[in-house]
C-alpha cells in the first residue's frame, strides 16, 4: 500500500520526463544525424602484383615509405621475354621470304599472262592456261600468307613489349606503401601475387547509411562535419556519392564522404560520427 500510495504522489515533472523519454523510445521516426556513425577507408588503395611465377629482381621501397604518382616500386624478371622479344623482332623484319614469293609470283603472272594470249590463237590448250592460272593464284596467296606472318611477328612483338612493360611495377598515384608481400629473389605464387600494397591517405572516405528522413541534407557536393574518435577531431567533408537505391530492410541510403587528410593525422580504418549538417 504504501509503494501505490507514493507513486500516486510522485512530482508532475518526473512524469513528464516519463512520458518524453517513452514518446523517444516509441517513436519511429529518423535518428538524429549525430547517430549515424560509419568508418573511415584510404581514399584509394592498389595491391601492386605480377604474372605467376614471376621472379622479383628489385625491391626500391619499404612499408611505410611516400611515393609518387608513376615512381617505379619494383621490378621483375624480364630475360625470357626480351629474348623472345628479340627473335620476333627478327621475324618480323626478314625479307628473304616475302621476295622470293614476289619474284615467283611475277614469274607465275607472266606465264599465265602469255598462254592467255597464245590461247586465243590456238597455239595453247585450255587445260593448260588453267593450270598456269592456278599456279599463279597459288603464288599470290603465299605472299600474302608471308605478309601476313610477318604482321603477326610484329603485333608479337608489340604485345612482348607490353608484358616486359609491365614487369615494372609503377605507383598509380602518390601514396603511402602499406605492406610489402614478397622480398627479392622470391617468385609470385600463382594463387596471391602480391607484391605491395599503396594507400592514398591524403584523402579519406567514409561512408554511412543516411535514414531517408534525413537524405535531403546530405545530396552530392554538399558539405559535411565528422567527429573522429581516435585521434578526436573533427574535420570538414564533402558528399561525393549518394546510392541511388535505398536499402528497404534498414529504411536507409548509403552515402560516401571524402575528407581532407594532407597532414596525415587522421587514420583510416577507425570509427566516426556524422555531425548534423
Amino acid at each position: 500500500m504504501k509503494r501505490d500510495q507514493r507513486s500516486e504522489f510522485l512530482p508532475g515533472r518526473f512524469w513528464l520526463q516519463i512520458a518524453f523519454f517513452w514518446l523517444l523510445s516509441s517513436s519511429s521516426g529518423p535518428l538524429l544525424a549525430e547517430e549515424i556513425v560509419g568508418f573511415t577507408a584510404p581514399y584509394r588503395e592498389v595491391t601492386l602484383s605480377g604474372p605467376g611465377g614471376a621472379l622479383l629482381v628489385e625491391l626500391l621501397v619499404e612499408e611505410g615509405a611516400v611515393v609518387e604518382a608513376g615512381q617505379v616500386i619494383g621490378k621483375l624478371e624480364t630475360d625470357a621475354l626480351e629474348a623472345e622479344l628479340a627473335v620476333a623482332v627478327a621475324r618480323g623484319k626478314a625479307e628473304g621470304a616475302i621476295q622470293a614469293y614476289r619474284a615467283d609470283l611475277e614469274s607465275k603472272r607472266k606465264r599465265f599472262e602469255a598462254l592467255l594470249d597464245l590461247s586465243r590463237t590456238g597455239a595453247a590448250g585450255a587445260d593448260e592456261v588453267e593450270r598456269a592460272r592456278t599456279e599463279h593464284a597459288v603464288a599470290e596467296s603465299r605472299l600474302h600468307a608471308a605478309l601476313e606472318e610477318k604482321e603477326i611477328h610484329r603485333l608479337e612483338g608489340a604485345r612482348i613489349e607490353i608484358e616486359i612493360r609491365d614487369r615494372t611495377l609503377r605507383s598509380p598515384f602518390r601514396g603511402v606503401v602499406r605492406r610489402v608481400h614478397r622480398r627479392v629473389g622470391e617468385r609470385l605464387p600463382a594463387v596471391d601475387p602480391a607484391v605491395v600494397e599503396i594507400v592514398e591517405m591524403e584523402r579519406l572516405r567514409a561512408e554511412f547509411f543516411i535514414p531517408l528522413g534525413n537524405l535531403p541534407a546530405f545530396a552530392v557536393g554538399s558539405p559535411v562535419r565528422i567527429a573522429f574518435e581516435n585521434p578526436e577531431a573533427e574535420a570538414e567533408g564533402q558528399v561525393v556519392f549518394r546510392d541511388p537505391v535505398a536499402d528497404r530492410a534498414s529504411g536507409t541510403v548509403r552515402i560516401a564522404v571524402t575528407v581532407a587528410n594532407e597532414d596525415g593525422k587522421l587514420l583510416a580504418g577507425v570509427r566516426c560520427r556524422l555531425l548534423r549538417p
